[in-house]
Order: structure tokens, then C-alpha cells, then sequence
């Protein structure tokens, strides 16, 4: 079973409040007859333990505090299998092993409020193919000792998270942008601290969903990654889904459950809406619409012929974003459409 050297500051708190963490790990255990002691052990001295650490390194005086909070937050990811040796979630074990240790001064702050956003943000991260977890904790880290408080730093990270394809949460990214300190616009957005551009013209930029603030992109149509997938492989839809716009979402549906569908320059995501459409009494019709037949996709005068488009079986428009699907492919195609700038 994993260890503390008794003089480690995580062993001393545990000590000075043993009555009490042996009283919460026994309710824990009431509830939660899986809770394996070990386990939890071991996260203690490899999750925890370097965070109490490096806060003791900081401010000695702060460590059994820091401990005390964390403790709670620790027993609860591990006793839900979201932390621990057999975590659903491993990246939630590189949260506490490698990121809050850096962390120091905003851990003091509000230890529980920033361990638990940040692992609810880490496990929602990992259920999206299109994310890569540990990058977005780098990145996170590389910025952390910008940030003023806690909020900013949470702030920062969704903005880091949309930037890295976690295309749900845009909306909440531009609200955010639209008040973060001037400081962190720049690196949440992953652009250099030389970059001229106000805040008011990076999100001018940013209006439109297609805009790449890295790069210019060529006009006429892309086709995206697919997103959705086989349930059995690790995707969404149990049979082959169809797809509908209503009021400007586009939804992706099967038998048993129905997502909407984001995308743009930065991603694709699926969020689960519920088992079925929304209400509505028709799909939205388009007086610019994308068009797809024999493979080929048209608008305007523009058209560009598909990858793996035949036997389209739907197709959904919101904006100048196209969604379709395929017999046999429990998969759904984004296409977009930019015309001359």
C-alpha cells in the first residue's frame, strides 16, 4: 500500500484530523461499497500529497488547510471511479499529480473551488473525442501564473478549452472574452503577446464562427472531421442517425437519443439534448441553402465534390454550416461554406 513519510505535510494534517477523514471515508464506504481503501491511498500520496506539498513550499502555514479541502474532493472522484489507480478518468490523476502542485498561489486561494471545477472540466474534456485532455492542462499550466484569481484562471480555461475543439462551449467563450482581464485575451486565445488587435477587433474576428484568428482560410467549402460514431466503438449512435435544423441548431438523432450538433473553425462537438427532437412544427427552411446531390455539394456559384457522400440519406443547415449522414455510417458529416471575404 502506498505511503507517507510521516514529516510530509499531507501526513501531518491527516493526522491532526484523523477522527474526522476516518469518519468521512467510513460514510463514504456506506455508500459506496466499491471504495477500496488502497486506492484511495494511493491518490492521496500521488494526487494529493505534491499539491499539499507544494503549497507548504509556499506557505507552510496554509498546507493543513489546503489538505483539509482537498481531502473531500479526493475521496469523492475516487469512491465515483473518476479518480484513483482504476480511474475512468486518468487525466484527472495528471490534474492533481502535475497541474495543481503549479498551481500554489490560486490553490491557497480556494482550494476545493478550483480541484473540483477543474476535474469536472477535465472529465467533461475527456468525453470529447476532439479534445486532447493533457494539452489543454498544459496550456492551462503555461498560463495559470497570469491569472489574477481563481475565476480568471477558470475563465481562461474554457476560452483554452473551445480554442482546443471544444465547440459547445463558444457562446460562453466570447461572454467571457468580452470582460477578461487585457491581460489573458491574448494567450487564452493562443495568440502571440505581440499580436496588434484590440479586444474589440479580436472578437469582431471571432463573430463569425468560421473565422480563424491564426490564419487566413480559402474561401469556397471544407469538409470537417466527422463527429458521432458507433456506440459499441466508443461514439454515440446506436443505429445510423439523421439530421435536423430547428431554430438555428442543427440536431443529430437516432432511435434512442438526440445531440446538437456544434461546429467551427476551432471544432466539432456533440452535446446530448435528450432522447428526442425538440418540439417544432418544421424544419427551418434557408433562402441561401447548401445543397448536396450526386456527392456534390453547391452553393452560389461555388460546388466541390465529397468524400465518402454517397447515399446521403439527410441533411440539416445552420448558417453556412452543413451537417449530412449516410447509409450505413453512424457518423455525421460538417461541411462548411465561406464565400469571398
Amino acid at each position: 500500500m502506498a505511503h507517507l513519510n510521516p514529516d510530509h505535510p499531507l501526513a501531518r494534517a491527516l493526522e491532526a484530523r484523523r477522527v474526522r477523514f476516518n469518519e468521512m471515508f467510513v460514510s463514504a464506504r456506506l455508500e459506496r461499497r466499491s471504495l477500496d481503501p488502497a486506492d484511495f491511498m494511493a491518490f492521496l500520496v500521488e494526487g494529493v500529497a505534491p499539491a499539499v506539498e507544494a503549497v507548504a513550499e509556499f506557505d507552510a502555514d496554509a498546507a493543513p488547510r489546503v489538505a483539509e479541502a482537498l481531502y473531500p474532493v479526493a475521496l469523492e472522484l475516487v469512491s465515483r471511479g473518476l479518480a484513483g489507480p482504476n480511474a475512468r478518468y486518468p487525466s484527472v490523476n495528471t490534474l492533481f499529480s502535475h497541474v495543481l502542485p503549479r498551481l500554489g498561489r490560486l490553490l491557497m486561494e480556494r482550494p476545493a473551488r478550483l480541484a473540483t471545477s477543474l476535474a469536472h472540466a477535465t472529465i467533461n474534456l475527456d468525453n470529447l473525442p476532439a479534445v486532447d485532455t493533457h494539452r489543454w492542462l498544459d496550456a492551462l499550466t503555461r498560463l495559470a501564473p497570469r491569472a489574477r484569481d481563481v475565476k480568471s484562471l477558470l475563465d481562461v480555461g474554457k476560452v483554452l478549452a473551445w480554442q482546443l475543439g471544444a465547440a459547445h462551449w463558444r457562446e460562453s467563450a466570447l461572454a467571457i472574452l468580452a470582460s477578461l482581464p487585457e491581460e489573458l485575451i491574448l494567450p487564452s486565445l493562443r495568440l502571440s503577446d505581440s499580436d496588434p488587435r484590440s479586444r474589440a477587433e479580436l472578437l469582431d474576428v471571432l463573430s463569425d464562427p468560421w473565422a480563424d484568428l491564426h490564419g487566413d482560410s480559402d474561401p469556397g467549402f471544407e469538409q470537417r472531421p466527422w463527429v458521432g460514431g458507433f456506440l459499441g466503438f466508443g461514439g454515440v449512435f446506436s443505429t445510423p442517425p439523421n439530421v435536423m435544423a430547428i431554430g438555428g441548431v442543427i440536431y443529430a438523432f437516432d432511435s434512442t437519443s438526440c445531440y446538437a450538433v456544434f461546429a467551427d473553425a476551432y471544432g466539432s462537438a456533440l452535446l446530448l439534448f435528450g432522447h428526442e427532437l425538440p418540439d417544432a412544427d418544421s424544419e427551418d427552411v434557408l433562402a441561401d441553402p447548401i445543397t448536396v446531390k450526386s456527392g456534390v455539394v453547391r452553393r452560389g456559384g461555388d460546388s466541390a465534390r465529397l468524400v465518402g457522400a454517397a447515399q446521403v440519406t439527410s441533411t440539416a443547415q445552420s448558417g453556412d454550416t452543413l451537417a449530412l449522414t449516410v447509409a450505413q455510417s453512424h457518423s455525421v458529416m460538417i461541411i462548411v461554406h465561406r464565400g469571398e471575404s
